[in-house]
């Protein structure tokens, strides 16, 4: 049943998508990996020919994911990559995945909120963060990027509540002390962040931030 309703989502997806898929001109399929890992960085090039390869990728995986629209991984794969490329067709795809109720649809909201983030709307990012929470409260990074846009909009108190709430979900997880910490920090309550990023720090010696920020205060 589930596979029908992918595909049905799927279908619904690539007809609404009409005329906008761009043709690819490579020789190869990349696999979703090397499609993933290639997307990333060169989102921060601007030079045309850098945008032309990231249009390519897209094409190439929204090929793949119109041969096997019932795979729910290549469907997120193409929804990651939609929204990192601040691409818009990343709504209707995910909103078809909510709609099927997809293995682990509170994927589908936070890829939203992250599109919303990249284009600066942050109240529908905010609001689809809250979503992919209410549907999975252990969803680490949903809380963690929660918590981030609420300290960008110093909104200090929410944020530390919203850490707060992942520490105590995985308390061996340093990113939560660390984020605590710089909410702490920026509210002037100097010695509890000191003491915050220096149990992130203990937790990961990869953070130098952390022991740097403590160093100062």
């Amino acid at each position: 049943m589930l596979r029908i309703f992918l595909f049905l989502a799927a279908v619904s997806f690539l007809v609404s998508c009409g005329d906008d898929e761009q043709s690819s001109q490579q020789t190869k399929t990349p696999t979703a990996d090397s499609v993933n890992k290639s997307v990333a960085p060169q989102m921060q090039a601007t030079k045309p020919q850098a945008r032309d390869s990231v249009n390519q990728s897209l094409s190439a995986l929204e090929k793949r994911y119109a041969l096997v629209p019932s795979d729910p991984a290549l469907a997120y794969d193409l929804a990651y990559a939609y929204a990192e490329a601040g691409n818009a067709k990343v709504l209707r795809l995910t909103d078809s995945l909510i709609k099927a109720r997809t293995p682990e649809f509170e994927k589908a909201y936070y890829t939203k909120a992250d599109y919303f983030s990249r284009v600066n709307n942050e109240k529908e990012a905010l609001k689809n963060y809250d979503a992919a929470i209410a549907a999975n409260l252990h969803f680490l990074d949903a809380q963690i990027d929660r918590g981030r846009l609420l300290f960008r909009q110093k909104q200090y108190d929410a944020a530390l509540k919203t850490f707060a709430i992942g520490q105590k979900i995985s308390p061996a997880e340093p990113m939560f002390y660390f984020w605590i910490a710089k909410t702490q920090e920026a509210m002037g309550n100097k010695a509890d962040a000191k003491a915050n990023y220096q149990r992130a720090y203990s937790l990961d010696k990869t953070l130098t931030d952390a022991k740097e920020a403590a160093d100062k205060l």
